[in-house]
């Protein structure tokens, strides 16, 4: 028992290394995206357009012992690498505390890495790419199917439900206050998230999704002071969306059976 303990905490320890080795990647993906630059050739600082060498581009490790700058010419190179690279060491840990080694971590790695590229994007300048929102609609539906195990009528329900609920909220919206309350971004992301989760846990992932955007929304409303106007204000949904897919692959089954169990108590 010992034993098989601490393989898994070794390997719950090498996939947060792994994800932030991706982590690193993914941040890449998403400046390149944001500043227009193809993804091709090797990392440079924005800032002196010198090309970073390997021990610049340590995981977590570089960033904390440059202190956010370019050991070249000083320029900050920005809490959101840092940040990244985090999220994707510590998602990479709890898919690996969930599923351990297998076919379901790894579709499951590489799904929520694309998502957390979506997201960095979406957070950058309020748009979800098709190149990327597209293929994961069908990545998302194979993943669900035969990498997580989930009936496919399930996972189809699911992703059909959700896609119709946003796009229905985006259409209400815009008929009742002439506002774009949400793009089609998010409508065709919903697809493959909820493929994903399928449609039995598709309330706990919405769930997520708005409780999160509101805590972003009055974190924002009380730094700026109060002085945020809350019909005006823009703040994108992908990030959310993704958070509530996230804790429903992680938690979706415990959270329901708890609550099925409290409606019979």
């Amino acid at each position: 028992m010992a034993h098989t303990a601490s393989l898994s905490w070794a390997f719950t320890a090498w996939a947060f290394a792994l994800g932030a080795c991706l982590g690193s990647f993914y941040g890449v993906c998403i400046d390149r995206y944001v500043h227009a630059i193809p993804l091709r050739g090797r990392s440079f600082c924005f800032g002196c357009k010198r090309t970073l060498r390997p021990l610049h581009l340590v995981p977590l490790a570089s960033w904390l012992f440059l202190k956010g700058r370019c050991a070249f010419c000083g320029s900050p190179i920005g809490f959101a690498a840092f940040f990244v690279e985090c999220v994707s060491g510590l998602a990479a840990a709890a898919l690996a505390a969930r599923y351990g080694f297998g076919p379901a971590f790894f579709a499951a790695l590489l799904f929520f890495g694309v998502l957390i590229v979506l997201s960095g994007i979406d957070a950058a300048c309020y748009i979800l790419p098709d190149a990327l929102v597209l293929p994961l609609i069908p990545a998302g539906f194979l993943i669900a199917v035969w990498g997580l195990g989930m009936p496919w009528g399930e996972s189809l329900a699911g992703g059909l439900a959700g896609a119709a609920l946003l796009l229905g909220l985006r259409q209400f919206f815009f008929m009742t206050r002439g506002v774009e309350a949400l793009g089609l971004g998010d409508v065709k992301l919903m697809v493959s998230l909820g493929f994903v989760c399928g449609l039995t846990a598709l309330p706990v992932l919405l769930l997520a999704a708005s409780l999160s955007g509101l805590a972003a929304m009055a974190c924002r409303f009380i730094k700026a002071s109060g002085r945020l106007s809350l019909r005006r204000e823009r703040i994108p949904f992908g990030p959310f969306l993704a958070f509530g897919c996230f804790v429903t692959v992680l938690w979706g089954e415990k959270i329901l059976l708890r609550g099925s169990i409290l409606e019979t108590l």
